[in-house]
């Protein structure tokens, strides 16, 4: 497997990719082996089944299998390559080229990224704020307000319920 990446920009990427017949070969192979082990087919036992006679069942939808799992693994190499994680995806990847020639499959997937934000400089846009002085005589007069804003208390004479 051959790939390249290219960045567009700084959300978007671009991994081209040349996959080789031998290594889907290898997938095909790896996954009937597989589905021989769990496939349920008339006239064998679960996991008796044997695996020219899964090829010969499920043989597209192998084939479809096995390039998907290489795809999966362009798309896992380009973005280590890149530098991100699978976190950093955003979507799915686009699958914007794909033409099998003799021996070969060229791929082109197109990958959205969360974008790099720079923060630099932030500390700038915030203004600056001056603290005003407190003193002792502004907290007492403060406190004395509040308590004049408040219902008076009075005391009551007679007995009465609350």
């Amino acid at each position: 497997m051959e790939f390249k990446t290219k960045k567009i920009n700084g959300a978007n990427a671009e991994i081209t990719a040349t996959l080789n017949q031998a290594d889907i070969d290898a997938n095909i192979e790896k996954i009937a082996k597989q589905l021989a082990r769990d496939a349920k087919i008339d006239g064998f036992r679960k996991g008796k089944v044997p695996v020219s006679v899964v090829k010969k069942q499920y043989g597209e939808k192998l084939v479809q299998d096995a390039e998907g799992e290489e795809l999966r693994k362009v798309l896992d190499a380009g973005l280590k390559y890149l530098g991100f994680g699978n976190d950093a995806l955003i979507g799915e990847p686009q699958v914007t080229k794909f033409e099998k020639s003799e021996g070969k499959i060229d791929v082109e997937v197109t990958i959205a990224l969360r974008p790099e934000i720079n923060l630099d400089g932030y500390a700038d846009a915030v203004p600056e704020v001056k603290k005003p002085k407190i003193t002792a005589k502004a907290v007492t007069e403060r406190i004395q307000e509040l308590g004049a804003n408040q219902a008076p208390l009075k005391k009551v004479k007679e007995d009465r319920a609350a």
